[in-house]
């Protein structure tokens, strides 16, 4: 049986006029986090294998999404910064309670 959970990450926090935009992500099974874990705990802050370990799992978990009214796209996520990348990579694995299950 494949479980399929969906995470809405609202952008809110980008600031008032980007409170109706989000990505939604399909969650991590604990499988997958139990073999995530290590590589997240061999990295430091912000190092280019950390980045490149963040786009990894954001992209293959990626279901949809919406900015400023216009659909994302996988191919999108590139396009925001860093900073905006690694809350969305807090909230989804559930480092940061400000996410809605839908």
């Amino acid at each position: 049986m494949k479980i399929v959970i969906k995470k809405q990450v609202s952008l809110e926090f980008l600031g008032e006029q980007y409170k109706d935009s989000y990505l939604i992500f399909r969650t991590m099974p604990l499988r997958e986090y139990e073999e995530l874990l290590p590589r997240i705990d061999a990295l430091g802050d912000e190092n280019i294998e950390s980045v490149k370990l963040i786009k990894e799992v954001l992209e293959n978990h990626f279901i949809e999404g919406k900015f400023e009214g216009e659909d994302v796209k996988k191919e999108d996520l590139p396009e925001f910064d860093l900073d905006t990348l690694t809350r969305c990579f807090l909230m989804f694995t559930g480092r940061d309670p400000k996410v809605t299950p839908q």
